[in-house]
């Protein structure tokens, strides 16, 4: 608190004196009072012409969706530009395009089987049916088994054209050639029984030793040559 009279203040814990020189400092304060106006009172009626804010709502966000892909288009103008664009060769073997023993079925006869395939269809209506819609039906026999659906891409009614899809039909239904018997992998297949290795005859420990002429030659050798060196040395000592 501070005492204008005295000139003192008291802050914190200590106390200050009145400053010999004039002017303005730390010990010496100036409370200056501004008198306001009184607050304006509004009327009933003023108080009812205020309009009464409201508060706006906020849109809700709009989920925008992902831009979805647009598929690429298979370029070509002949069966087979169209077959190799398409990746058909990484799958099948069709003739003399792509390689056997892969995921999809081999198709060098498929001219023949495939007006057999499903009931009241053509050939030309299967194989038509097999390209824009392959899990409409599923081939029996793969390179590795049953076939199984959601393998072959499911776009190619909005990658090929129209023209593109009669090239391929047409083709497929020239292929006439024997189809590549593959045997599944896995099977049980008869395997040749491969001898088993004969153990080499372990030579069999005798009971008792016999031994051979040679051996006992030497021993009677050495005892001669003993005995005649024992001989030689009597003879030649002196005699006592």
């Amino acid at each position: 608190w501070y005492v204008p009279l005295l000139k003192t203040k008291k802050g914190g814990p200590w106390w200050c004196v009145p400053d010999p020189e004039p002017g303005v400092n730390q010990c010496e304060a100036i409370l200056r009072f501004l008198p306001g106006d009184a607050p304006e009172q509004f009327t009933a009626e003023e108080m009812a012409a205020i309009p009464t804010p409201t508060i706006t709502p906020t849109p809700a966000a709009t989920n925008t969706p992902a831009p979805t892909a647009t598929p690429r288009a298979i370029e070509g103008q002949t069966a087979e530009e169209v077959i190799l664009n398409a990746g058909c060769g990484a799958c099948h073997a069709i003739g003399s395009l792509g390689e056997a023993h892969k995921v999809g079925p081999d198709l060098s006869a498929i001219g023949i089987t495939a007006g057999d395939r499903v009931p009241d269809l053509t050939a030309a209506e299967y194989l038509r049916q097999s390209i824009l819609e392959p899990n409409a039906f599923i081939a029996p026999d793969c390179p590795n088994g049953p076939c199984i659906p959601n393998i072959m891409p499911r776009d190619y009614g909005t990658r090929l054209l129209p023209e593109q899809v009669d090239l391929i039909v047409a083709y497929l239904l020239t292929q006439e050639g024997a189809a590549e018997s593959l045997p599944v992998i896995g099977a049980d297949t008869d395997a040749t029984v491969l001898p088993k290795a004969v153990p080499a005859k372990q030579a069999v420990p005798q009971s008792g030793y016999t031994p051979s002429v040679t051996a006992l030659s030497v021993q009677l050798l050495l005892l001669l040559m003993v005995f005649v060196l024992t001989l030689f040395m009597l003879v030649k000592r002196p005699s006592s």
